[in-house]
């Protein structure tokens, strides 16, 4: 199976559109910096407004949109992060997201991607889902998450699955064996989509760690005495296993 790497797509708007308060010019310029077609990866976008003139309406026009086509996948499995050094910008669109239900991260700028905050529909054991996956290595299975935090596998599956269908990670599809992967959107870009850690360890060599050098599952022969002997031995002799 191929290694797929993490992707990120940065939205940067051409030169000459820094005044971008006009909504329908705001629209015509998202529109012809990213098309409405899917990506063959799991992506992560980065919409870069540094340095650009917004109004409400054009900042709505931005994010409302391409949040609800993001989360309608018309690009896919991909994630949005907006990235901007202005605070009144991230605080507006933070309450975008929330109004909307808009699954969002918000930055600094695109370099501080790593450190983005996510945004919107979360709940408190969402939060704390997103940084146990950051912790984790970005990049983690059900089993390697239980693992490493402490959780039933099924809990820590409900958790990786809420924080996923509500379009806050990025999944990998796999077999069954080896187990899907989530991904958080904030991954270092080439990241490559493997399990950061060993799913289980196996076994015979758990006993062997604990000092147990035994089979548990060896079945040692048994002797058998007296009547109950006498007693196979003629059972043996019936089927035609013993011979005088």
């Amino acid at each position: 199976m191929p290694v797929t790497f993490a992707h990120r797509e940065v939205i940067s708007f051409p030169t000459g559109t820094g005044d971008l308060s006009d909504p329908e010019r705001a629209a015509r310029a998202r529109d012809s910096s990213i098309r409405a077609t899917a990506f063959n990866q799991p992506t992560t976008l980065v919409l870069d407004l540094s340095g650009k003139l917004l109004s409400p309406s054009s900042l709505m026009e931005l994010i409302v949109t391409l949040g609800q086509r993001v989360r309608g996948g018309i690009y896919g499995d991909a994630r949005l992060v907006v990235a901007t050094p202005d605070h009144a910008v991230r605080e507006m669109s933070a309450l975008l997201a929330l109004r909307y239900r808009i699954p969002l991260f918000l930055a600094s700028s695109p370099d501080s991607v790593f450190d983005a905050v996510p945004v919107g529909d979360l709940t408190g054991a969402d939060f704390e889902t997103l940084e146990e996956l950051r912790s984790a290595g970005s990049v983690t299975t059900v089993s390697s998450l239980a693992g490493s935090v402490g959780l039933q596998p099924t809990a820590a599956n409900n958790r990786l699955v809420n924080v996923e269908r509500k379009g806050f990670v990025l999944r990998v599809r796999r077999g069954r064996d080896e187990g899907d992967l989530f991904v958080d959107p904030r991954v270092p870009f080439m990241t490559p989509l493997t399990s950061s850690r060993l799913d289980s360890i196996p076994m015979r060599q758990s006993l062997h760690d604990a000092g147990i050098s035994s089979d548990p599952y060896a079945h040692p022969p048994r002797e058998v005495e007296g009547e109950a002997a006498e007693h196979l031995a003629e059972l043996l002799r019936r089927r035609g296993k013993l011979h005088q």
